[in-house]
């Protein structure tokens, strides 16, 4: 079976707040179910949130190699200096 979370247990296994986890939802990066609760919160599936990690590890991984990659020119520039 399947364990769901709601917003503020993302937001802790994330280290984000939950205005970030909301914005997500906005932009379509983070599928939620909401149940017809009194209050209609929302719950996320556990196999959605290791969709996200996988993303966000992978986005991470690229950003490093840009900024590695600037790094090394502001390096080789300041040594021609």
């Amino acid at each position: 079976m399947e364990r769901y979370f709601t917003s503020h247990e993302v937001a802790k296994l994330f280290h984000v707040h939950l205005t970030t986890v909301y914005n997500w939802i906005d932009y379509g990066h983070l599928p939620f179910i909401q149940f017809k609760t009194p209050h209609g919160r929302l719950f996320f599936r556990e196999s959605d949130l290791k969709g996200l990690i996988s993303t966000r590890e992978e986005a991470q991984k690229r950003l490093k190699k840009l900024l590695d990659k600037k790094n090394a020119k502001s390096k080789s520039r300041s040594r021609k200096l």
